[in-house]
């Protein structure tokens, strides 16, 4: 990745953060990130085609779409299986692009992947975690966050983690989301480390917090993301 020269101004977007009372799956922005629009004089050496976007995200393994009949399906084994793939399937996707450029229309492409699972704006959210864009004079693009920089995979370390026992699922249904709890009791809760939270009322309980919509089960917010 060349090193940025000449930066002339910096613009800004800015990507929500929410968070939501435990139980309903009431929203409410809290914060936003802001992300530098820079420009630069030369484009990067080498922005992979939407055809190598496309065949390196289609050789990532991905969970089947989340239906009704699993989330209700008390399958605590599936359930957990199945939000532990989509977390890992997220991560490989960006991973695969190997912290390479893209343009807007391979941007697209990540996107509309994506969308499957997360709800839009939630999905652009997602990308922007791993991506920041950038102006140049031969065109925009968008520049990947150093692979060490990625996000852990939450569900997969709470189940693979000695300190964490006792893995389970719990569902609450609101008006219009569901609200599903992936927790697990951590021997020693004050060095867990993660995103991943800690309940204050209950200091040995770590949880992942799933906002779902109840219609077309999209997820819209994960807890801390």
């Amino acid at each position: 990745m060349k090193k940025i020269t000449n930066t002339i101004f910096c613009l800004t977007l800015f990507s929500l953060i929410f968070t939501f009372s435990a139980k309903g799956g009431e929203i409410h922005p809290i914060a936003y990130n802001v992300i530098p629009f820079e420009e630069k004089q030369d484009t990067p050496a080498i922005i992979l085609t939407k055809e190598e976007v496309k065949n390196l995200i289609n050789n990532v393994e991905k969970p089947a779409i989340l239906t009704k009949e699993l989330l209700l399906s008390k399958d605590q084994e599936q359930i957990l299986e199945w939000f532990s793939k989509l977390e890992r399937s997220t991560f490989e996707i960006f991973k695969s692009l190997n912290a390479s450029p893209i343009d807007s229309e391979s941007k697209e492409i990540v996107i509309e992947v994506l969308k499957q699972y997360y709800k839009d704006s939630f999905a652009e959210m997602i990308f922007n975690v791993y991506y920041s864009p950038v102006y140049s004079v031969e065109g925009n693009y968008y520049d990947s966050y150093p692979m060490h920089a990625f996000p852990s995979i939450e569900v997969e370390k709470l189940l693979k983690d000695p300190n964490v026992n006792d893995v389970r699922v719990e569902l609450l249904s609101g008006s219009y989301y569901y609200d599903l709890f992936i927790s697990g009791t951590s021997t020693d809760p004050f060095i867990y480390e993660g995103p991943t939270t800690v309940d204050p009322n209950n200091p040995g309980s770590v949880n992942r917090i799933f906002i779902i919509n109840n219609q077309n089960f999209l997820i819209h917010a994960i807890s801390n993301f």
